[in-house]
């Protein structure tokens, strides 16, 4: 009899007792679940955005990570805003575009909340952060490049692993095995040194602070894995 009157009530659409009580508990419940996974999706959607084109000055730090699109000639890149401190096009100022950014060590990660003030001011004396500057790769930003190959049997192993000139400490060298080759400068510790090498199709000029300078593999090869990521790959060629 009970079973047959339930079934009454089900028929007749009148709420079974404590069924609007249940309802609103699991809707609640269900949309506390989904309030943690607000952040991420719009921070994962906001990542994958891609600024095919960026018309004005960049000439400061951002939280902000989607992606603006670089292109000079054969060099075609895509940047995190988060990396980003300056930015100009070529439109701007009659010449090839270029760009700084920044990335602390030693994870070699963008601007955050708890990394900002690294980002802006003189942080480079007094953080473990390195600065990368894209340039022309027409021009070559290093002149010096040309006396190492011209004099690499003149030259001799000196601190750090890397190879010099007997008179000349400030000037380093290191010839990689795959050809890769790293130009190091510093001027004492009150300047920023100053790192040098080609990756992506361009060059590229480094400063970090002196105290650094040990660590100069490290960041070589971290800001070479770190560009060579931000590089387009070409499409195929069609069959």
């Amino acid at each position: 009899m009970r079973r047959l009157g339930t079934l009454s009530m089900l028929e007749t659409g009148r709420p079974l007792p404590g069924l609007k009580r249940h309802f609103w508990v699991m809707v609640l419940a269900s949309f506390a679940l989904l309030l943690p996974l607000a952040p991420s999706v719009a921070q994962t959607s906001m990542s994958e955005r891609v600024v095919t084109e960026h018309r004005g000055f960049i000439e400061q730090p951002s939280l902000e990570r989607y992606r603006i699109a670089f292109n000079d000639r054969s060099v075609r890149l895509v940047v995190p805003r988060n990396y980003l401190t300056h930015w100009v096009t070529a439109a701007m100022i009659k010449d090839s575009p270029g760009f700084m950014g920044i990335a602390t060590l030693p994870e070699f990660s963008g601007a955050t909340r708890e990394n900002m003030d690294c980002f802006g001011g003189h942080a480079l004396m007094r953080c473990d952060i390195v600065q990368f500057f894209y340039k022309d790769p027409v021009r070559p930003i290093e002149p010096n490049l040309t006396w190492y190959l011209r004099d690499r049997d003149l030259l001799v192993p000196g601190e750090y692993g890397l190879m010099g000139y007997p008179d000349r400490e400030r000037y380093r060298v290191h010839f990689g095995e795959d050809g890769w080759i790293v130009q190091v400068t510093c001027s004492g510790e009150r300047q920023p040194c100053q790192m040098f090498f080609p990756t992506a199709g361009a060059d590229w000029r480094i400063q970090f602070r002196p105290a650094l300078m040990p660590r100069w593999r490290e960041i070589a090869e971290g800001l070479r894995v770190l560009i060579d990521g931000f590089a387009v790959p070409e499409a195929p060629a069609p069959q």
